[in-house]
């Protein structure tokens, strides 16, 4: 059984706003300690909803990151899922949606911890992948302007 992380967020303005210090920590804990570590804060307003309950934007790349969260579909699913997006600005933007727990968090760092240290978006696919394929398929829906890369459960739309 998953041990669930303020599950409770819509039920209440104090559980709302736990909810979003938890994921303010999260996002400093994702900051390597050899990165510029300058964001601005609640780029998108923070929604009730969970979407989004936390937004950064780094100040001099205008790399994103905006996290979603929501509660669990079926209690005992490992719900992470990211991908990469491209907004109507054309803000470049690691979109997570998950629903937070203890035995996930690891899995909720690292895309985070990847996207801001700058990497390329290769080294966000998922070990397990036939490298040259799933190289071609990044690349080729990243310069369609699909944006939509990888949703970290391996398959690309």
């Amino acid at each position: 059984m998953m041990d669930l992380l303020h599950n409770d967020f819509e039920d209440s303005e104090e559980a709302f706003q736990s909810a979003r210090t938890f994921w303010g920590k999260v996002f400093r804990w994702a900051i390597p300690l050899d990165s510029d570590p300058q964001f601005q804060v609640d780029y998108v307003r923070p929604s009730r909803d969970g979407n989004p309950i936390f937004s950064a934007i780094h100040v001099h790349s205008g790399d994103a990151v905006r996290i979603v969260q929501h509660k669990p579909s079926v209690l005992d699913e490992f719900d992470v899922d990211w991908w990469i997006y491209s907004t109507a600005d054309g803000v470049p933007e690691l979109v997570l949606s998950c629903c937070p727990s203890r035995q996930n968090l690891k899995e909720i760092l690292w895309p985070i911890r990847t996207w801001i240290s700058r990497r390329r978006v290769m080294e966000l696919v998922p070990f397990g992948w036939n490298p040259s394929r799933a190289k071609r398929e990044c690349l080729a829906a990243y310069r369609c302007g699909e944006r939509k890369v990888n949703d970290g459960k391996r398959s690309f739309t």
